[in-house]
């Protein structure tokens, strides 16, 4: 009886492992279309993939690691199927079709295309990605030269306020607070380079806030400081444009004051966010002496402005700027080297455009925008203006999309390729 039970025992753990192979030769057709067809799902999933990658890429974003492994992965194990469907099983195919079947050959190929739809299997469950792109890494602000900001006698008591303000342990937010256009940005980014080449942090980055809060932006930015090892010691971080009060928590910023982790320096034009974000010390930037706005203007609007006949009229016209640097820079340019009756129209825009400003912005900022607009060249440069409103405010919008936009509502006069409108004038 204990050699029956023996004998039996030993059958049953036998069976298991007979009935296995066996079935790979019994299975073979099934392993085959099961395997052909996970490879179609697996490439399918492949080409999504590529299509938001190719989106992503555009639009300047950066892609997840995890994606970038996977399409390795995938790619290699594709290549190898490739090999395998078209050689090793169309082979043994035509040799079934000769009545010549090789059973140890049908046996392997059964077996290694179950293995590799369990492969894919896998590959396709790793492909269910939460995000295939991130937007790219806040800029780091660079240490190199200061070329480009025009330090002004009113601007430096104020960025001296902010660097001794930075300095001072018991100071954790700092605002620098004024009106739209003002220069609040480029101070922030100014005061950035000169506390990084005074060694003051480790590292600087920026962060721009929407004109409507879009938290997940911001705390997409702010995961990718850590993806790019940025472990918020010893860190300067900028918030730009911040409209409303803003909860640092909620986007992932690990601020704490008794902790003193980083140090935060925020730009906005209420003092009542200023105040509702907590900030330890806020620092008014006002409007440009009327010297320092004509320094600028003349700059913009070229030494024609010097001309007898022309000089009063822009001294007018600089003063309707209101020493508001966006505003000065914009009409400048607007005019250069134009003639005294342009000058003369512009004065008058300037004055009217105020009393009918309904959107929003800073009337004189308004203004001056409207009388660039108004400015412009062409109706196609115009139209490439207008097309920016599709855009998101502080969007960095690529010259590319409004060449295929503009191509799209056949906005290029005699033009009808992409090739062709990328050249034009407009885009200039």
């Amino acid at each position: 009886m204990k050699i029956i039970s023996l004998i039996v025992d030993i059958g049953g753990h036998l069976v298991v492992p007979i009935r296995k192979h066996f079935c790979y030769l019994s299975c073979y057709n099934s392993n085959i279309k099961n395997l052909k067809d996970q490879f179609q799902k697996l490439g399918d999933k492949r080409a999504g993939v590529q299509i938001e990658i190719d989106v992503a890429k555009q639009n300047g974003k950066v892609i997840a690691p995890e994606v970038e492994s996977w399409v390795e992965k995938v790619d290699n194990i594709s290549e190898g199927l490739q090999r395998f469907l078209e050689e090793d099983v169309k082979v043994n195919a035509m040799c079934l079709d000769g009545w010549c079947p090789n059973l140890k050959s049908r046996y392997f190929l059964s077996r290694k295309a179950k293995k590799k739809t369990l492969e894919i299997d896998g590959l396709l469950r790793d492909g269910q990605f939460d995000k295939v792109s991130y937007p790219p890494p806040p800029p780091r602000i660079a240490t190199s030269s200061k070329e480009g900001f025009k330090v002004f006698e009113s601007r430096i008591p104020v960025m001296k306020e902010v660097l001794t303000a930075l300095r001072d342990d018991k100071i954790n937010m700092i605002a620098i607070c004024g009106i739209e256009g003002i220069g609040k940005t480029t101070m922030a980014k100014e005061v950035a380079k000169r506390a990084k080449d005074d060694n003051l942090f480790d590292e600087v980055v920026m962060v721009v806030v929407s004109r409507k809060k879009d938290l997940s932006k911001i705390e997409d930015q702010i995961a990718m400081m850590r993806r790019w090892e940025i472990n918020f010691e010893n860190v300067l971080v900028i918030l730009d444009n911040v409209l409303e009060e803003l909860n640092l928590k909620d986007v992932g910023i690990p601020y704490k004051v008794e902790l003193n982790s980083c140090k935060i320096l925020l730009t906005s034009r209420s003092e009542e966010v200023c105040n509702q974000m907590k900030s330890h010390k806020i620092v008014r930037i006002e409007a440009l002496t009327e010297e320092e706005a004509w320094s600028i203007f003349k700059e913009m609007a070229g030494n024609c402005i010097d001309t007898p006949n022309l000089h009063p009229i822009a001294e007018k016209v600089a003063k309707e700027c209101k020493g508001i640097p966006i505003a000065i820079v914009t009409v400048g340019r607007a005019l250069e080297n134009k003639r005294k009756n342009e000058w003369v129209a512009a004065l008058q825009q300037l004055r009217k455009s105020i009393s009918k400003n309904n959107s929003g912005l800073d009337s004189t900022v308004y203004s001056s925008i409207e009388l660039s607009y108004n400015f412009l060249a062409s109706d196609e440069t115009k139209s490439c203006f207008l097309l920016c409103c599709l855009f998101l405010e502080d969007y960095d919008i690529p010259i590319e999309y409004l060449v295929r936009f503009g191509v799209g509502q056949m906005l290029f006069a005699k033009i009808d390729k992409v090739a062709e409108a990328r050249n034009s004038p407009c885009n200039d």
